[in-house]
Formats: C-alpha cells, structure tokens, sequence
C-alpha cells in the first residue's frame, strides 16, 4: 500500500512540474535567460517590467540582455515586447529565430512558433522595384538603414506606419519616398534615380598674352635717349671715383712722407719746426686721403652698377622690345669706353 501510495505520489508531482511549467511557456513575456549574471538580472527586470505593462522598458532590458548574453528565451520575451509596442516586423524576426533556438523538446516552442505565426500574417509587406538598373554605387536606405541591390523585388517585412525611402545615386540629387503602411498590407513602391547633378563648367584659363606692337619712332627715340643718358651718369660716375681713387693714393703717399720726417726731427723732447710743420701736415693729408678713397670708391661702385644694368644701345634700325631694352651688354659698355675716351 505504501509502495503503491508512493508511487501514485511521484506520478503527482511530475504531473504538477510538467503543468507548470507549461503554463510559463504559454504566459506572455515568461521565458528563460541563460547566461551571465548581469544579463540574468536584465532578463528579470525585463520580465517585471512587462507585468507591469511597460513594454518600451521591457524592450531595453532585453536587447541589453541579449546582447551580452544571446539567448533564445530572451530573444521570445523580446518579441513579445515589440509585438505589444507595433513593432511587428522586429518581432516577427526575433521569435522566428528564437523558434530556430528552442530544441525540440522545450516547452517555449509553441509560444514561439504561435506568435511567429500570427505575426506573419499582420506584418505589413514592402516590395521596391525599378524599371532599369542603378548606376553602380547606389544607395537605397529605407528609414535610414541601407538595403542591398539583391532586396530589390523582395517582400519585406515592414512595421505599419509611416516610412521614408531614399534612393542616393552618384551625380544624382538624392528622390525620397513617403509612404504609411497598414497592417497586413502588401505594397508596392516603384524606384526611381534623383536628377542629374549639373556639373560645374571649368573656370576659363588665363587669355593669351597679346604680342606687342613694335613701338613708335618717339618712343624708339625716348628709350635711345633715356639709354644713353643713364649710361653717360654712369661713366661720369666712374671716372669721378677713379679720380677719388687717385687723390687718395697720392695723399696717402704723401702722409707716409710727412710721417718719416716728422720722425726724424721729433723726439721724446719735442720737434723743431720742419718737424712741427710735417707733422701738421701729415695729419691733414691723412684725412684727404681717407676722404678721397671712401668718396671715390664709393662713386665708382655706384657708376659702375649703372653702366652694368643701363640697357644695351640698339644698333641703328633694331627694334626696340621689352626684352631687349631689358638685356645686359658687356660689349656696349667697352663701345661707350672706346666712344668716350
């Protein structure tokens, strides 16, 4: 009696687990999470968050879950809060792939698979198509996430509302779309390219320089002139620094003269005249001399960088040119030595 009393007793409380635990698997956001501790405690105030009515909460606590830790129950009870919150595209996806996580034997798969199933039936349905292939590198984003060419002509699965579509094609403008889709709706939206972007024309290039004219015969005549005038500063210049040159050489020899006799008639005691009178006049002549050589170097450094850089006289008839006027001549400057001298 006691066997068969234990016996009855152990059938009881199996009977009692397993109708438990069916009815956590069939109660709406009820799941397990497995995993670490963190995700756990996100799993449960997910779950507390959803008896309580706030799913928009419940929906963070999951995704937060699941992304430290994956988990196919916590992908369920995520699906369940999108579904709450009109979010029937993400949670037609999330129990579809909760459905493929659940072995065959657990409990959850009916839940899963029942959701997934109504969802399938609500979720509105978007197909995009063109009448003739994007240029390479286009773009197609729909509320902001880029879909791949491959998606064109494919039903997608959208949440009902408003969405936006944008078509980005190089040298296009950007053509948007609005449309709002109802629930179990299937809609088609055909695609079309923005307008071509006009491309700037390139700046124009810098014109041509005009040839210039020859000039006149008072212009020829006012360039000879102004030639021939700088050039004659220029020797005059020359000639007074050599000149300068000179006095200094001769007054500087001159106070090397005055310097010896007023050595030899001065001592430690004094100098008698002839003594007193040159070395009076060393001293002048000194200063002649440095006067002289600083002025007249001075000028023939000046006059000889005229005679340089003065323009070339023109041989009789030549043009006379920019360039021309402008090119230096080492024969000009030995013809006006030879014209002057």
């Amino acid at each position: 009696m006691r066997d068969s009393r234990s016996g009855h007793t152990l059938r009881g409380a199996v009977l009692a687990v397993a109708i438990a635990v069916g009815a956590m698997a069939v109660a709406p956001g009820v799941a397990w999470a497995d995993g670490s501790p963190v995700a756990e405690q996100l799993f449960r105030d997910g779950r507390a968050a959803m008896k309580k009515g706030d799913y928009e909460r419940a929906r963070t606590m999951f995704v937060e879950s699941q992304r430290l830790d994956p988990a196919a129950g916590t992908l369920l009870n995520l699906a369940l809060a999108e579904e709450k919150l009109g979010k029937l595209a993400s949670a037609w996806e999330h129990s579809g792939t909760a459905l493929e996580g659940f072995s065959a034997s657990d409990d959850r798969i009916a839940v899963a698979k029942k959701l997934h199933d109504d969802l399938d039936k609500r979720v509105a349905r978007l197909t995009l198509t063109t009448s003739a292939p994007f240029p390479a590198g286009t773009k197609v984003l729909v509320d902001g996430t880029e879909l791949s060419m491959a998606s064109l002509g494919v039903a997608l699965p959208q949440d009902p509302g408003p969405h936006r579509i944008v078509v980005r094609a190089p040298d296009h403008k950007d053509r948007e779309f609005s449309l709002t889709l109802a629930e179990r709706a299937a809609q088609t939206q055909a695609l079309e390219l923005g307008e071509v972007v006009d491309t700037p024309p390139l700046a124009p290039g810098p014109a041509p320089a005009a040839a210039s004219a020859p000039p006149s015969a008072p212009e020829r005549e006012h360039a000879e002139t102004g030639s021939e005038t700088t050039r004659a500063v220029g020797w005059a210049l020359t000639v007074a620094g050599g000149v300068g040159l000179v006095v200094g050489g001769v007054t500087g020899v001159l106070t090397i003269g005055r310097k010896n006799t007023t050595d030899e008639h001065c001592n430690t005691t004094g100098c008698d005249s002839e003594g007193f009178d040159a070395s009076k006049e060393g001293r002048t002549l000194g200063t002649v001399s440095t006067v002289a050589f600083v002025a007249g170097a001075a000028l023939a450094v000046g006059g000889v960088s005229i005679l340089l850089f003065a323009p070339k006289p023109r041989a009789r008839g030549e043009a006379v040119s920019p360039a021309s006027s402008l090119r230096l001549g080492v024969n000009g400057l030995a013809g006006s030595v030879s014209g002057t001298f």
